[in-house]
């Protein structure tokens, strides 16, 4: 694990985080602040042998410090690869995965947010359930359960677009 302090950003980075076939990836977290030295937003971005395209990441940002909003965790289900570096790694990778998706990655990037949520005295975990994301993932309603995130009506500004809004209480 190494860090490098930038402006109002603490960057984090943890090697070899391994799927569930053994393959390693490496982890990314900025951690923003504000003037004040509150947390502002997280970011995590995972990526596979320590190259630059990513491969999945999280958002989150905070109401409060005690309030955590999940803004997205997406793992790419389907990895273009587009420029001259990515096509020689490619072919010197011949098995590389093109999807992503339900390796582990996802789960490992959830409890990485609940755990750093924990350690930081967050109380309550929230975010919303798109009817895209649903649709694309129905799984995703589980999933969230396993975890602990109960599901609730969203409220009317985010009727709309959510489906549920995810809740988890730390207290």
């Amino acid at each position: 694990m190494s860090y490098k302090i930038e402006d109002n950003c603490i960057i984090e980075t943890i090697n070899q985080i391994f799927d569930k076939e053994g393959l390693e990836y490496y982890l990314k977290v900025y951690h923003f602040y504000n003037e004040q030295q509150e947390y502002q937003s997280i970011q995590l971005h995972l990526s596979r042998c320590q190259r630059e395209t990513r491969i999945g990441h999280a958002y989150c940002t905070f109401n409060s410090p005690e309030d955590m909003v999940l803004a997205d965790i997406i793992i790419n289900e389907e990895l273009k690869f587009l420029s001259l570096s990515d096509k020689f790694f490619k072919l010197t990778h011949w098995n590389e995965p093109t999807d992503y998706r339900r390796k582990g990655l996802g789960t490992y990037l959830l409890k990485y947010i609940i755990d750093l949520a924990k350690s930081k005295n967050v109380k309550i975990i929230n975010g919303f359930l798109s009817f895209k994301d649903i649709d694309a993932n129905p799984n995703l309603i589980h999933w969230y359960e396993k975890y602990g995130f109960k599901l609730e009506s969203p409220p009317p500004k985010e009727i709309e677009y959510s489906k549920y809004q995810v809740c988890l209480n730390l207290d």
